[in-house]
């Protein structure tokens, strides 16, 4: 007996088992399962986009507003006419 003939044993004995469980049939999509993780997946990005601009661009908003109704220019570096 050759070994090559060993492993083509081998593999038919596996996918015969495979076969009985029923592990080789695809799986049928749960698209009511698959419209949920998209919906998940857009509250995440307007989630993370809010929380981006309120910690990021609205301090920067209000810095502004406070510069203007002051005013005073409070970053003195920065030239706004350009």
């Amino acid at each position: 007996m050759n070994p090559s003939d060993a492993t083509s044993i081998d593999e038919n004995q596996i996918r015969l088992l495979f076969e009985e469980a029923g592990l080789l049939d695809q799986p049928v999509p749960d698209e009511h399962r698959v419209e949920n993780i998209m919906e998940r997946a857009m509250h995440d990005n307007v989630i993370r986009d809010l929380a981006s601009f309120m910690f990021e661009g609205f301090p920067a908003v209000v810095d502004g507003v406070l510069s203007i109704s002051t005013g005073k220019i409070n970053h003195p570096d920065h030239d706004y006419r350009a």
